[in-house]
């Protein structure tokens, strides 16, 4: 806690392509890296190996956010056809710092719609592949 409060998703602000997002309902990123123990005489490791940095990340916008994004592209376009950009992740608790997390170097992977009867609002979620992450950078 930080005076009295904790992070909710009222302090997260998530920035691409030149805009603030308003119609974000949900962000999740993650870096992954594979380790492994390595065993020599007994029954005990005797040594752990580190495999490479593995990144996910996925937006979940309303449609009408989407649209958006797809207006700008001008007819025709397509988010599977944008240049890598970045994604900004800030969060701030009132009177603390800013705290930005970057991910880096991305493109969206598909383009999904779900629709279902009783659905109140449309929501799509977009996978990213992502070059890199940095937290608290």
């Amino acid at each position: 806690m930080i005076n009295g409060n904790i992070y909710s998703w009222s302090d997260v602000q998530v920035r691409l392509l030149g805009r603030t997002l308003q119609g974000i309902v949900g962000v999740n990123y993650e870096r992954t890296q594979s380790k492994t123990n390595l065993y020599g005489a007994g029954n005990d490791p005797i040594a752990r190996v580190h495999g490479q940095n593995e990144y996910a990340a996925s937006l979940t916008l309303t449609l009408n956010e989407l649209h958006g994004i797809e207006d700008e592209l001008g007819a025709g376009g397509s988010i599977l056809d944008i240049e890598p950009f970045d994604v900004i992740v800030s969060y701030v608790v009132k009177g603390t710092k800013v705290v930005k997390d970057k991910i880096l170097e991305c493109e969206f992977t598909g383009n999904r719609r779900d629709f279902s009867n009783g659905d109140n609002e449309f929501q799509v979620e977009l996978e990213l592949i992502v070059g890199r992450i940095e937290f608290n950078a």
